[in-house]
């Protein structure tokens, strides 16, 4: 039996767009155990996927804080422990930075990754064992898959596109809206989001309205409130708890976060709101997905609209 682990760490919709890659590693090699290596506040994401046999948390982000502090070096010297006793065939980095090539290595087995022509990060490329040339002109998802066919040699197949996510579907009459965004340039209006909930609602659809931090709280209590009686503020939820819901709703709308990915990838009606980027390397791509704008395109309401009602009718 083949041991595989793909190390891909951050962030979530990075981790959505790695998942086929386990699924076709499944297809082609239905006796291999495939492992993941993320990061602790994404580790949700790989366990949702049935090709993946179990997963393998580190915490980089936290630990960068504090490098050489006793919780740092004990909690790193766990993870390496646990990665080299699981004796891997094959190590896949589908992350491509310095930081997820050097943990690559800790599972003392042959890493395979893009050479440095085909990475961000031209100097992660020397910690491979072997390396292989994709470009970097495909999409994100595609670039993964590639690689994983090439490292475990077996050829690239573009259909069927899986993510491996099996959740029971209501398809309540329940929308779910992110919007917030980390970088304020790919905002939606706040009078925009209000006029799609009121449309929703008119038609007898719930709005939840999702948020992360305090700031955009405070924009999805606005946004909630202008809408009326049928919006309501979701509380905090776990990515898992988020799936679940996301799986027996009617449709998420959203910006260009990772939840647009995680909720393409349970085939639900999910709509990309772009204002400020071009969704073409990185955009949202699943069975039932549309993408609205785009750089320096706002997509009125009506625009958003139509699109969803496309998707629903399905």
């Amino acid at each position: 039996m083949r041991k595989i682990l793909i190390v891909k760490t951050t962030s979530m919709g990075d981790l959505v767009h790695a998942l086929p890659a386990a699924c076709d590693i499944a297809r082609h090699m239905p006796e291999a155990q495939i492992h993941w290596l993320s990061e602790s506040s994404f580790a949700d994401i790989p366990r949702l996927c049935s090709a993946v046999t179990a997963v393998h948390e580190v915490a980089l982000r936290k630990w960068k804080h504090a490098p050489f502090s006793s919780e740092t070096r004990q909690a790193v010297a766990r993870v390496r422990d646990e990665l080299e006793a699981a004796r891997f065939d094959t190590v896949i980095d589908l992350q491509g930075l310095v930081k997820s090539a050097w943990v690559a290595r800790w599972a003392k087995a042959p890493v395979y990754g893009y050479d440095r022509r085909s990475i961000r990060e031209p100097l992660a490329s020397f910690f491979y064992s072997k390396t292989f040339a994709v470009s970097r002109q495909m999409h994100a998802i595609e670039r993964c898959r590639r690689l994983a066919a090439l490292a475990c040699q077996f050829p690239f197949e573009e259909k069927p596109l899986d993510f491996g996510i099996k959740l029971a579907k209501s398809a309540t009459q329940t929308v779910y809206f992110m919007p917030s965004t980390s970088q304020a340039r790919k905002l939606w209006a706040e009078d925009a989001w209000v006029k799609l909930g009121q449309r929703l609602a008119a038609e007898g659809y719930d709005v939840r309205v999702l948020w992360g931090s305090v700031p955009e709280r405070e924009r999805a209590e606005r946004i909630a409130r202008a809408i009326g009686t049928n919006a309501t503020l979701n509380p905090k939820m776990s990515l898992r708890e988020l799936a679940d819901a996301f799986a027996a709703s009617s449709g998420v709308f959203a910006l260009d976060t990772g939840l647009l990915h995680l909720a393409a990838a349970l085939a639900i009606p999910a709509i990309g709101i772009y204002t400020d980027s071009k969704p073409l390397l990185l955009g949202v791509v699943g069975e039932k997905v549309a993408t609205v704008g785009g750089k320096d395109t706002i997509p009125d309401v009506d625009t958003v609209w139509d699109a969803f009602r496309r998707l629903a009718c399905r």
